[in-house]
């Protein structure tokens, strides 16, 4: 995932590790996924991080 500023988010299947632009935010992750969606007009981002025996959801309001 990119932003506008240059940040990036990027998941490595094979290694199951998450990076934040070239650190490594964490290991073991099974699974990354990040979705957008609208409600009453305002853009929600759901993240998803799934290690082996736990899941994390976190929704976060993006402002206008």
């Amino acid at each position: 995932m990119d932003f506008s500023n240059g940040d990036r988010f990027t998941f490595d299947k094979v290694n199951k590790v998450l990076y934040f632009n070239r650190i490594c935010l964490c290991e073991d992750v099974q699974d990354f996924a990040v979705t957008t969606d609208y409600t009453k007009g305002k853009e929600i981002v759901n993240v998803k991080v799934e290690f082996t025996n736990k899941a994390y959801t976190t929704k976060y309001t993006m402002a206008n």
